[in-house]
């Protein structure tokens, strides 16, 4: 596929000012992200449009740096650059958060999008921005009844079944959801992206236009456009309180209020480790062992080296701030008068 590549917030608004010369109202939008799968925490990759006739990419990672090191500094955490000084001299001048507040909030332009949600949440949280404007076809699918558990109502199986119409063989569609999947799956983080990397990203919005077409004709036809509409406001869902991410550790709901403490201090202990190596958290120390800990405290001196060990950099690094957690977590409890509950 043919595309153009935006390095800058000058082209970002070029291309708004070429789409209102050219009454063009609508675009097909999709991001690749990174959520805590090959480095510490949650960034915009890329962002991949079609305006009906021709295909752009935009390379946020500058910003989403930024970003990142902004929100590190709010907080008092620490922050490790993950784009390399070669990176950022390739790129100038890079595309900043402004660049991508225009072109995601920009009023005039509809955004038609393929579930939006974690989408949304993800560019709320790093840079405070709202989506504008979004028209989310997966709703509409669900208004159909065509996901949900037991159906094939991704993107790739409503194209192939309202737009394609490719009737593969079961085990070629197996191998190529396999494949899409190790594609989805991999470092975006990383420059330059393959082709590959490229191609997929660009067929999530290649075929928006024709599903949407597509679908609202089948909710015309069952007489639902009322429902559509009325599923699109609010769009994305934003969650007023951000439930801290301690809370969804399995089986937190179920633990002791004294175990619930020390696993928020464990937590907090892995997090940062974390961040100082710039590793999703889950290889620092796995989440399931992570609760145990927490279900076995308050731990004995030696206790923590027998279960964690000392053989990598990560486990060194932990166990000094674990101790200190299991410390910290103790005098909490005791001193809010919870020490019966050890």
């Amino acid at each position: 596929m043919n595309y153009t590549l935006l390095n800058s917030d000058d082209e970002i608004k070029a291309l708004l000012s070429h789409w209102e010369q050219n009454n063009i109202q609508q675009i097909a939008l999709d991001f690749e992200g990174e959520f805590n799968l090959h480095c510490y925490g949650e960034h915009l990759c890329l962002i991949q449009i079609f305006d009906g006739s021709d295909f752009y990419l935009v390379d946020p990672l500058c910003a989403d740096e930024e970003a990142s090191r902004k929100n590190a500094e709010a907080t008092g955490k620490p922050f490790v650059p993950f784009t390399k000084p070669s990176e950022k001299s390739q790129v100038k001048p890079p595309v900043t958060e402004a660049g991508v507040r225009l072109l995601l909030e920009a009023p005039q332009i509809e955004k038609l999008w393929f579930d939006c949600a974690s989408d949304g949440e993800l560019v709320w949280k790093k840079f405070g921005i709202r989506l504008n404007k979004v028209y989310d076809v997966f709703r509409v699918a669900k208004v159909l009844g065509l996901v949900g558990p037991g159906l094939a109502g991704n993107l790739a199986a409503l194209t192939e079944r309202f737009v394609t119409g490719t009737a593969e063989k079961p085990q070629q569609l197996q191998q190529d959801t396999q494949s899409k999947k190790r594609l989805q799956q991999t470092n975006w983080m990383n420059r330059p992206l393959s082709d590959a990397q490229l191609e997929y990203a660009l067929k999530d919005v290649a075929n928006l236009f024709a599903l949407r077409q597509a679908l609202d004709e089948q909710a015309r036809s069952r007489r639902l456009l009322s429902q559509v509409r009325a599923t699109m406001k609010g769009i994305p869902h934003l969650s007023k309180e951000k439930i801290p991410s301690y809370m969804k550790m399995p089986g937190y709901k179920r633990m002791k209020v004294h175990q619930q403490i020390f696993l928020r201090h464990f937590f907090e202990a892995r997090d940062l480790v974390a961040r100082q190596l710039n590793k999703p958290p889950f290889q620092v120390l796995d989440k399931h062992l992570l609760v145990q800990l927490a279900q076995k405290a308050p731990l004995v001196h030696g206790q923590l080296t027998a279960e964690l060990g000392t053989k990598t950099q990560a486990a060194r690094m932990l166990l000094p701030l674990l101790e200190e957690a299991n410390k910290a977590a103790q005098d909490e409890i005791t001193g809010s008068g919870k020490s019966s509950l050890i």
